[in-house]
This record gives structure tokens, sequence and C-alpha cells, in this order.
């Protein structure tokens, strides 16, 4: 399990920076990603295509990422495009690290039944 620590608004500008991060970490075998979103004040289109692509790329190999305390606004965007029924929500790094691999657990037995937010519920 690995913990991203993301500072700041995720735009055009900084995607590029935070995509480059997340592919070499799990180039290195990083596929179970928490994203600590706490202290991001901005989220745009750019910023949610870089999450699809860590999720597609941490799935190609069993794993899978979450994303842990949103603030309401970044929360509102991640919902708007419909990110929250493929990536799970935690309120906190120590409930993620516990749930997450749970989560991987039941996808894999469940294999394409259901959305990893159904499995949360």
């Amino acid at each position: 399990m690995t913990v991203v620590t993301i500072v700041g608004e995720i735009d055009v500008y900084t995607a590029p920076l935070l995509r480059e991060a997340l592919v070499e970490l799990i180039n290195h075998r990083h596929f179970q990603l928490l994203l600590d979103m706490s202290e991001v004040d901005f989220l745009d289109s750019t910023g949610t295509g870089v999450l699809v692509g860590a999720l597609k790329r941490t799935r190609a190999h069993g794993g899978l990422i979450g994303v842990v305390n949103p603030p309401p606004r970044i929360l509102k965007a991640l919902r708007i495009s419909g990110l929250t029924k493929v990536i799970p929500l935690f309120s906190s790094v120590a409930k993620g690290e516990e749930l997450l691999p749970r989560l991987i657990a039941a996808l894999e037995r469940r294999r394409g039944d259901a959305t990893p937010a159904q499995q949360i519920a």
C-alpha cells in the first residue's frame, strides 16, 4: 500500500507531474494507491483524467486506487465526473489502509460483477 499526498491544484499545468509520479509508482509495482486529497484546492478535467488513468493502470495489475478525505469542492467534482462510482472514498488514510486490500480481494472474487463503490456499500 502506497500513500500519495497531493497538495494544491490538479489542473492542466500540474496534472502531467502527478501523472508522471503515479505512472512511476505503478511501474515500480505499487498497485494499491491511496491518494490523500485532503489538501487539494482544485481539480479540473485534466486532473480527473489522471485519476482515471491511474485507476486503469492499477486495475490492469489487480490493484486499485482510493481517494482519502477530499474537501467538499473536490468531492463534488469527483461526483459530477462519476468517479465516485469507480474509485472508493475513505475518511482517513488508516481507514483506506484497512479497507482497500479487502475491496481489492472482493473485486477479484466478483470480477466484473460490480463497481468498487458498490463493493464498499
